[in-house]
């Protein structure tokens, strides 16, 4: 744990670490808005349960890789 906290001591005594943080939660919001409120807004949104070949057929070319 010794590391863990000197890491963290590392980090937070710089300046950029307000940065870092914001582009954090800039993305996290941005992943939150993709997850719930795009399907919300869009008026068909494919599901796995509607074009099930399309993932099996996905499946098939990284399975043959």
């Amino acid at each position: 744990m010794s590391l863990v906290h000197a890491e963290y001591l590392k980090i937070s005594r710089r300046w950029l670490w307000p940065v870092m943080l914001a582009v954090l939660g800039v993305l996290v919001a941005l992943a939150a808005f993709t997850v719930i409120f795009l399907p919300q807004l869009a008026d068909e949104v494919p599901t796995f349960a509607e074009k099930p070949e399309i993932y099996v057929y996905g499946a098939q070319n990284a399975i043959q890789t």
